[in-house]
């Protein structure tokens, strides 16, 4: 196998499984692909003109890049669902915020420096 197959056929992303009783489902929280990570790049970015980021609902941003079913695909895919899932329990919005914060090496502090400047 050449290098570049190599790096294409690895299973780089970790997932970690979490089951939600408030929805009676289990999610599993992905690290983000550089796709993913663009995506919430994007959400964060979208329709500011002054360089800032834009840090409505970041958690569920973060959350719709992240949260994907039993086989990786993600279940959520673009800025409405970005709303809608910011309409559901703020506590189980935090804990799997946490997680995915922590899985993808975020830091609550920076996303406060952020909306600081």
């Amino acid at each position: 196998m050449n290098i570049k197959d190599q790096i294409l056929q690895a299973e780089d992303l970790n997932r970690h499984k979490e089951h939600v009783p408030e929805w009676d489902v289990d999610v599993w929280i992905s690290e983000l692909s550089a796709a993913g990570a663009e995506a919430y790049a994007m959400q964060l970015s979208s329709d500011r003109k002054d360089g800032k980021l834009k840090m409505d609902n970041f958690m569920c941003a973060l959350l719709v890049c992240c949260l994907v079913d039993e086989s990786g695909k993600r279940i959520f895919t673009d800025s409405d669902d970005v709303i809608r899932l910011a309409e559901k329990n703020g506590e189980v919005i935090t804990r799997l915020y946490s997680i995915a914060e922590d899985m993808n090496g975020m830091n609550a502090d920076d996303a406060e420096e952020q909306k600081k400047s």
